[in-house]
């Protein structure tokens, strides 16, 4: 069950507001976990509230261009590591009222918001993004800022990598309420 464990903390909302008009809303790429990859994948997005579509893309990871990414001669490119580098230079964005994220890897569209989560042919609502408030080195919260962790797959029945644990993708979300 999605909840067990979730931790006291977690935010279950997938929508924030920009906190402050003193600088924009960043996304900072902390870990990348999920299988090792050829091309690009993990498109980094954001989308308003209001908005149908997938969102607006910021950034992706790229894999090792290689034959075979899973090789032991391979590093993987940006798979498989902590602080992994995005493929621009793009990691903030400017929302004018409420957002969530969203991501496209696995050949999924994955969104902060559940209710858009939905597989095709099913009605999962699948819980793929989690946020828990960030913490100082003393243990104090850190204000408008937010540790994401990101599960892929909308269907762990069709898609095996659905395995719940929230560390496929990991970021830090700051300048957001």
């Amino acid at each position: 069950k999605d909840d067990v464990n979730a931790g006291e903390e977690m935010r279950g909302s997938g929508y924030f507001t920009k906190a402050t008009n003193n600088g924009p809303v960043v996304i900072y790429p902390l870990a990348r976990y999920s299988s090792r990859t050829a091309g690009p994948t993990g498109d980094t997005r954001w989308y308003p509230r209001v908005s149908t579509g997938v969102g607006t893309k910021l950034y992706a990871f790229n894999g090792c261009n290689c034959t075979d990414p899973m090789a032991p001669d391979e590093d993987g490119g940006e798979n498989q590591k902590l602080v992994p580098q995005p493929n621009t230079s793009t990691v903030s964005f400017n929302p004018t009222g409420a957002f969530g994220i969203s991501m496209y890897a696995s050949g999924e569209n994955l969104f902060s918001d559940d209710q858009r989560n939905d597989a095709p042919f099913t009605d999962s609502n699948t819980h793929n993004f989690r946020f828990w408030p960030m913490r100082d080195m003393a243990g104090s919260i850190v204000p408008n800022a937010w540790i994401v962790g990101v599960d892929l797959g909308l269907n762990n029945t069709t898609n095996p990598t659905k395995n719940w644990d929230y560390q496929d993708f990991m970021y830090v979300l700051s300048n957001a309420a």
